[in-house]
């Protein structure tokens, strides 16, 4: 199974064990101890990678995507196909969606679960608080509070990013 599911070596077929102790051609074959490395840290990486971030500007009434090529990337890429929509729900309430369904470099379609381990974050030199809930397989809600008075805000103006792993 190819990201953007959370994996193990057991989805790659197992640990490789050597047919015959000695590579033949390095350049065309590879041992089970190098490979069983690779596909462990790849498996062991879909866990806790992150698998998208959006950056857009907090506006009272409709957040904007920063411009490509740093408005948003994904392990699904960053065509306009696959970018995230935005919403702004309430007063510092912004609702980053991503498609339901995404299909990797291998043509396989995959349906998006995000974890809820995800984060925001507000540039520039005023203090924000930050927090991001998973609202469904696809969503994360980001609500911001700015930092002198902890009330909701929507840091209009601001460049905001949010991390989903």
């Amino acid at each position: 199974m190819s990201l953007p599911d959370a994996s193990d070596i057991a989805d790659y077929g197992g640990a490789l064990v050597d047919y015959q102790a000695a590579i033949e051609d390095a350049t065309t074959d590879r041992g089970a101890a190098n490979a069983n490395k690779a596909y462990n840290d790849c498996a062991m990486m879909t866990r806790t990678a992150t698998r998208a971030w959006a950056r857009f500007t907090g506006d009272a009434a409709t957040p904007v995507l920063i411009a490509q090529p740093n408005g948003h990337n994904a392990m699904w890429g960053s065509s306009g196909g696959v970018a995230p929509t935005l919403a702004r729900t309430a007063l510092g309430i912004y609702t980053i969606t991503w498609p339901t369904s995404v299909t990797d470099q291998l043509g396989v379609a995959h349906t998006l679960n995000l974890s809820p381990a995800a984060w925001c974050q507000v540039e520039g030199t005023t203090a924000y608080f930050t927090n991001v809930i998973k609202t469904a397989a696809n969503v994360l809600e980001a609500h911001i509070f700015l930092g002198s008075t902890a009330a909701a805000n929507d840091a209009s103006g601001k460049v905001i990013t949010i991390f989903g792993t």
